[in-house]
């Protein structure tokens, strides 16, 4: 059986991802492994940095899948397209085109350090993150983002100086990325929220274009934060595809 490789990106670190691999590993018997881009401070936090790295740890690795939401979507497909994992999973982040938030944010990272120094900094970020205008808009149920969880998410990839100046990095190259994403023929599921304004389901449907061997399904009203809120629908939606991919072993019993 493949082992599933969880990246995420910023405001995210790996984090995002502890309920929804429990769910994998618990439920349906599915090894999986958390790889944080942030955390150390990569030495190349661009795209096609960060792209290399995880496609050398993929090669390096027993078959995998690699999983990849938000801002990580980019990074996961340049390193697919270069490591040939066993498949891919993808799951609301940008494809072609930035969402306006994430443009504002890559547009104010002209200074890598001035906006590491200023907006990324843990006190400052992750109380707009926790607030109504932040991460709450992000998920159905607003409460899923207090501020605990805020912090648990986002502390591993801002706790350091170095890792917010490599993220202000890698926002501002973000908005550099050409708007056709690299060849990848490779088995993907696109696991889409439904509901997210951020990167609505057209945005997955216009990716199938790009993915020869792609299949898209949606989270029925999932926002852009449905593998926190909802993990056990992405988690079997995943292990349900691993099968029809013929990229797991006989499937196990899931609990209701």
């Amino acid at each position: 059986m493949v082992r599933l490789m969880f990246v995420a990106g910023p405001p995210a670190s790996a984090a995002m991802w502890d309920d929804l691999t429990r769910r994998l590993e618990s439920e349906h018997g599915i090894p999986t492994e958390a790889v944080e881009l942030f955390s150390p401070a990569p030495e190349d936090p661009t795209v096609a940095g960060l792209a290399r790295g995880l496609a050398e740890r993929i090669n390096a690795s027993s078959p995998c899948v690699l999983v990849a939401h938000g801002t990580a979507v980019p990074v996961a497909w340049h390193a697919a397209s270069q490591a040939r994992p066993a498949g891919l999973v993808l799951s609301n982040g940008p494809i072609r085109a930035l969402d306006p938030i994430l443009k504002a944010l890559s547009q104010a990272a002209r200074s890598p350090r001035l906006l590491a120094e200023t907006v990324l900094r843990p006190v400052v970020l992750q109380r707009w993150l926790a607030s109504s205008a932040g991460l709450r808009r992000t998920v159905v149920n607003p409460y899923v983002m207090d501020r605990d969880t805020v912090v648990r998410l986002s502390d591993p990839i801002l706790a350091t100086a170095e890792q917010r100046r490599a993220v202000a990095v890698f926002l501002r190259d973000l908005a550099k990325q050409d708007d056709v994403p690299p060849p990848y023929d490779g088995p993907t599921l696109l696991c889409w929220g439904d509901g997210d304004p951020l990167y609505p389901a057209a945005v997955a449907e216009e990716a199938l274009g790009e993915l020869p061997r792609g299949e898209h399904v949606g989270v029925p009203g999932g926002q852009h934060f449905h593998p926190v809120e909802r993990p056990w629908y992405m988690a079997d939606e995943v292990a349900d595809w691993l099968a029809r991919a013929s990229l797991s072993g006989p499937k196990t019993q899931t609990a209701t």
